[in-house]
C-alpha cells in the first residue's frame, strides 16, 4: 500500500513529465501540436500569466519586466499572425491558438 509521500512523489514526478516544473498547471502546454504552434500557445499562456502578475515593490516590476522581454510578449501579436497564415487550414492549430489567447 502507498503511503501519502509516496503518492506525492509519483504526482510530483508525473507533474514533472508533462512539463510543468516551475509553472502553473493551468497554463495550456501546446501538447500534440506543432513545435512552433506549441511553443507560442505555451508562450501566450506565461505572457498572460506574467501581464497580470501584480506589482509590489521595485524588485518584482523588474522581475516582471524581465520574464515579459524574454518571453518576447511585446511579438505575440506578430507571431500569431504569422502562425495563422502559415496553419490556415489546420483547424486544431488554430483552436489552440483561440483557448490559449481566452486564458488572459
Amino acid at each position: 500500500m502507498f503511503s501519502r509521500f509516496a503518492c506525492l512523489v509519483v504526482a510530483c514526478v508525473g507533474w514533472a513529465c508533462t512539463g510543468w516544473v516551475g509553472a502553473q498547471p493551468d497554463l495550456p502546454s501546446g501538447r500534440g501540436l506543432p513545435k512552433d504552434a506549441a511553443a507560442f500557445v505555451k508562450r501566450t499562456g506565461q505572457c498572460n500569466h506574467w501581464g497580470s502578475e501584480e506589482v509590489t515593490s521595485a524588485a518584482r516590476r523588474q522581475e516582471i519586466r524581465k520574464a515579459l522581454r524574454r518571453l518576447k510578449c511585446s511579438r505575440l501579436e506578430a507571431d500569431e499572425r504569422a502562425l495563422r497564415n502559415k496553419y490556415h487550414d489546420a483547424p486544431t492549430v488554430l483552436d489552440a491558438i483561440e483557448e490559449a489567447k481566452a486564458l488572459s
